[in-house]
């Protein structure tokens, strides 16, 4: 038999697939269960961008915690919806104040006519967190996946308002030195050189090696 996936799609996994949209999934309730939160549009910087806002104990008179969640690519602001759940449901001693902006040009944003990178993205992000919480508020940001890059620019940029950060996906701040540059090049051909005994018996050697970070990021990509 030809093991699933290793040829190409698995056929009969995908009479599941079709079988199952054609007659199990309920789109309605999808539908009513993405409409949960509260959803908005804005436009800042000639930059139109979609938003999710809730408030948890909205009812009562406690400490609010204004946090930004943001994700990336192929994510989308439906990931964080079990994280608000979670602190609606087991924080009652204080409120989050929660806004899940979409990246501009990606999910319920507007298209974009202009190219724009995660600097770009946080100027816009700050704005909204102005526009929210008050000109002088601090807020907290966590960013998963490309949203750690515009979580690490927020904090960079804004560091009087930005009051903390949580990032899934960090990336170094002073970029590609020269440093890494030898270690990527160089570490694999003459280890002996860049490495001790015991992080060549480790094979730092191969992780280091310019082909082996181009062998994980290719087979991620496929």
């Amino acid at each position: 038999l030809v093991p699933r996936f290793e040829y190409g799609f698995d056929p009969e996994y995908a009479r599941e697939l079709v079988d199952y949209w054609k007659t199990k999934f309920n789109w309605k309730e999808q539908v009513n269960y993405l409409n949960k939160f509260p959803q908005f549009k804005i436009k800042i910087n000639e930059t139109v961008i979609h938003y999710v806002h809730v408030k948890t104990n909205p009812n009562k008179n406690l400490r609010t915690v204004p946090i930004m969640l943001v994700d990336g690519w192929p994510g989308s602001f439906f990931g964080f919806y079990k994280a608000i759940e979670y602190f609606n449901e087991n924080f009652n001693d204080f409120s989050f104040d929660i806004v899940v902006p979409s990246i501009p040009g990606y999910m319920y944003s507007n298209p974009l006519n202009r190219p724009l990178d995660p600097m770009d993205a946080s100027i816009i992000f700050d704005a909204l967190a102005r526009y929210l919480y008050g000109e002088n508020s601090a807020y907290f940001v966590h960013g998963e996946d490309w949203g750690g890059l515009i979580a690490t620019s927020l904090a960079q940029l804004y560091p009087n308002r930005v009051k903390g950060i949580h990032v899934t996906l960090a990336v170094p701040s002073d970029g590609i030195d020269l440093d890494t540059i030898l270690y990527s090049t160089l570490g694999s051909v003459f280890p002996d050189y860049f490495f001790t005994k015991e992080e060549i018996e480790f094979n730092l050697t191969g992780r280091y090696s310019i082909s082996s970070q181009m062998k994980v990021i290719l087979k991620g990509a496929g």
